[in-house]
C-alpha cells in the first residue's frame, strides 16, 4: 500500500503558528556559537545553541519549517568516521543561512557540553525516508482497513525495523499517535499513547518485525484510523539475552 512519509501527515496536524511570531532575521544571517565554542572544521550544517533556543548553522539549502534532521553524537565510534544517530530535529523557521530547530525526540540527554561547544553534526532527512535511529525509534506501517482485527481480536503491528537494526523477540514499544505541541507550535511536547507492544519471534528479516499490542487499559485506544494511518514507536525495554544453560549432569543413584 503506498503511503506518504509519516512525518509528512504528522506534521500536517499541526497548525501554522499564531501570535508570538519571531520577527524574521536578516538574510543570510547565522548565529554565532559561544565565545568560548570551537569552530566547527569546515562547514558542514552543525547543532548550536544560542541562549534558550537551538539553531542549525550553514542549513542545507531546501531545509525549512517542519523539515527533519538527525543529529549525530560529537565522537565517532572507535575506529570509524561514523557518528551515531542520537535524536531527530524538527525545523521551526529558517532565518538565512540558520535554521532555528527543536527536539523531535531525544535519546542522549548528556548533548549539553556539545551544544554550547563546537555543537553536533547533523543531516537532513529526505522526504521519502522514513526517520529512525536503529531499534530505538522508527514506524508501525499503515496497514489495510480490511486487514483490521475484528473486536477481540489480536492487533499485530508491522515494524520497520528487524535484524539489522538489533530488534529482538520480547522486545517492547511505546505506540505513539499524534504529535502534542506547544501554545506557539514550535516544539513537539509528547505524542499521543496508543499503548504498548511486544516484538512477536521472527526470522532472519533484516528491515522487519511484528510487534503484538498488549492487552490492557491502554489497549482500546488503538483504532481503525491509527492500523490505517500508521505512526511511530518508541523503545521503552528490551528482553534480556539469557545465559546458555548448562548441560545436566550425570548423577549416581542416592547422590
Amino acid at each position: 500500500m503506498s503511503m506518504k512519509p509519516m512525518w509528512q501527515y504528522l506534521f500536517a496536524l499541526l497548525p501554522t503558528a499564531c501570535g508570538g511570531a519571531q520577527a524574521p532575521l536578516p538574510p543570510n544571517y547565522a548565529p554565532a556559537p559561544p565565545n568560548d565554542a570551537s569552530a566547527p572544521p569546515d562547514n558542514a550544517p552543525r547543532l548550536v545553541r544560542v541562549g534558550t533556543k537551538l539553531y542549525v548553522t550553514n542549513a542545507p539549502a531546501g531545509v525549512k519549517r517542519d523539515s527533519l534532521l538527525y543529529a549525530r553524537a560529537p565522537n565517532a565510534l572507535p575506529g570509524t568516521k561514523d557518528h551515531p544517530k542520537i535524536g531527530i530535529l524538527r525545523g521551526v523557521d529558517r532565518q538565512g543561512d540558520a535554521l532555528l530547530v527543536a527536539w523531535f525526540t531525544l535519546l542522549d540527554e548528556n548533548v549539553d557540553a556539545a551544544l554550547t561547544g563546537g555543537g553536533l553534526p547533523v543531516d537532513p532527512i529526505g522526504q521519502d525516508i522514513r526517520a529512525r535511529i536503529g531499534r530505538h525509534w522508527g514506524e508501525y506501517v499503515g496497514q489495510p482497513a480490511a486487514a483490521f482485527p475484528k473486536e477481540g481480536g489480536d492487533i499485530v503491528l508491522e515494524l520497520d525495523m528487524g535484524r539489522d537494526d538489533d530488534v529482538r523477540s520480547g522486545d517492547q514499544y511505546e505506540v505513539l499517535g499524534e504529535p502534542k505541541a506547544d501554545a506557539l507550535n514550535l516544539t513537539v511536547d509528547s505524542f499521543e499513547g496508543l499503548g504498548t507492544c511486544s516484538v512477536l519471534p521472527f526470522g532472519t528479516d533484516a528491515t522487519r518485525s511484528r510487534c503484538q499490542l498488549d492487552r490492557g487499559a491502554d489497549a482500546p485506544v488503538f483504532r481503525e484510523q491509527h492500523w490505517v494511518r500508521g505512526g511511530y514507536v518508541r523503545a521503552i525495554t528490551r528482553r534480556p539475552v539469557s545465559p546458555p544453560s548448562e548441560p545436566p549432569q550425570d548423577r549416581r543413584p542416592g547422590e
